[in-house]
């Protein structure tokens, strides 16, 4: 082993731990303070970002906020609009006094009504722009049991639909348009069912709706007199109405007369 003295000593541990001419904390020193002078720079450079960040964060929360409250009074607006519109033709009836012509603002005043509901519903979803089938049938069989006069007629809904939908967990829906077309067109058939009901006192109206796959059918069948065949090649509101919202929904219908009822065949594509 050698032999150190003193001296080599004090110059071992003040190349170690001293700040002499040969130290070597000497040497690494000014190299330290750049790369802490850059680790703080880099430092004040992300604390900069985040605040830019949290700034842009708090100003998109408040453009949400904004945004929101802006929809909710769009929406409240159209809910008050349809009330207006349903109250003026309210008014509108009492100066009428042709019963053909009050048959026909009738019949308009319940194709708004039918609107006015889809809309709500629509409100009230979760999933806003999907609305399920079921339940625009159930709304649109809803407005006639309470705004008609129900001792003329009795609706019965039925489905395979529950089936399906207990074990695949899905039910078909529709957007809000389609799901207006498909609401104004039962409204228009249930509104033939009830007319041609009056005829006869009382008509019992069958609402029935099948899935195969992603296409529905629905049917809808009465047994008062019905239409004839020749009534449907007349230039009517009602034909010209399902026909028209037939070709926006991409759905075929058809109407099979016959001397004891009538049946209303529509088919569609869905989505589940």
């Amino acid at each position: 082993m050698p032999k150190y003295s003193n001296e080599d000593f004090d110059t071992i541990r003040e190349r170690i731990i001293g700040l002499g001419e040969h130290s070597a904390r000497k040497s690494y020193y000014p190299e330290l303070q750049k790369r802490i002078a850059e680790l703080e720079e880099k430092q004040q450079l992300l604390m900069d970002m985040v605040r830019s960040l949290e700034e842009k964060e708090t100003q998109l929360e408040e453009a949400i906020t904004e945004k929101e409250l802006v929809i909710q009074e769009l929406h409240h607006r159209i809910k008050n609009n349809y009330q207006i519109i349903q109250s003026i033709m309210s008014l509108g009836l009492q100066n009428i006094r042709n019963p053909e012509e009050m048959q026909i603002y009738m019949k308009t005043r319940g194709r708004i009504e039918v609107m006015a509901r889809m809309y709500v519903l629509q409100l009230e979803r979760v999933q806003f722009s999907k609305i399920a089938v079921r339940e625009i049938i159930e709304q649109v069989a809803d407005y006639y049991a309470y705004n008609k006069d129900s001792t003329k007629f009795n609706i019965q809904y039925q489905s395979n639909l529950q089936e399906k939908i207990s074990r695949t967990t899905k039910e078909p829906v529709l957007n809000i348009d389609d799901a207006q077309y498909l609401a104004l067109i039962i409204n228009e058939v249930l509104s033939n069912c009830v007319d041609h009901a009056a005829k006869d006192n009382h008509v019992n109206i069958w609402l029935d709706i099948e899935q195969n796959g992603n296409v529905l059918y629905l049917k809808i069948k009465d047994d008062g007199p019905g239409l004839k065949t020749e009534d449907l090649h007349k230039d009517t509101v009602g034909i010209s109405l399902i026909d028209a919202l037939s070709r926006q929904l991409h759905a075929t219908w058809r109407y099979i007369p016959n001397a004891a009822s009538g049946l209303f065949e529509l088919q569609l594509e869905c989505k589940t």
